[in-house]
């Protein structure tokens, strides 16, 4: 965003929990050094992922690691750096119109899939659609789903990646 370079890193991590807070930081050299701007979740965005459309900046998020869904938040790309501006999904309208808030405990889940792990979001153009991947647990592989709008409705979940079928486990992914 103009020039500047944000990255939410996931931090905290502890033999009781495997991710516990995420924050924002930013770089303006390119990415040789980065400046905190704030913590950004405990609770329901310890993993993100940020997606540019239009004048915003859409934050997916997800809390416990492989043990919660997804929420998002959004924030006008020049206001990044003010963890006030930050609005958050509490639902979506009979007209299909997103209502937000101030608070991340307002924060609704985009669909129930309580086992994400590592994921990303981004808008394909081709498509006309968000398509979200991210490591499952139940059904095990990476699942995707797509979205004419970062906040839904989602499809269901389809598994692109099994690694047992694809050869994943024991080739290139660990295996006990």
């Amino acid at each position: 965003i103009d020039g500047a370079m944000y990255v939410a890193f996931t931090t905290d991590h502890s033999p009781q929990r495997t991710m516990g807070r995420s924050v924002l930081a930013v770089s303006r050299d390119d990415g040789r050094a980065f400046t905190k701007l704030y913590d950004l979740s405990t609770a329901k965005f310890i993993n993100v992922a940020l997606c540019k459309v239009g004048d915003w900046l859409y934050v997916f998020g997800s809390g416990e690691y492989r043990a919660s869904s997804v929420c998002l938040a959004r924030v006008p790309q020049r206001q990044v750096e003010q963890r006030d501006r930050l609005a958050y999904l509490t639902g979506v309208g009979e007209d299909g119109q997103p209502t937000w808030a101030d608070a991340e405990q307002s924060a609704v889940t985009l669909f129930e899939h309580s086992v994400v792990g590592e994921f990303s979001v981004a808008y394909c153009e081709p498509l006309g659609r968000y398509l979200m991947l991210y490591n499952s647990t139940r059904p095990r592989g990476i699942v995707m789903r797509s979205a004419a709008r970062p906040w839904g409705p989602w499809s269901e979940a389809t598994v692109v990646f099994d690694p047992w079928r694809g050869r994943g486990y024991g080739h290139f992914l660990h295996t006990p």
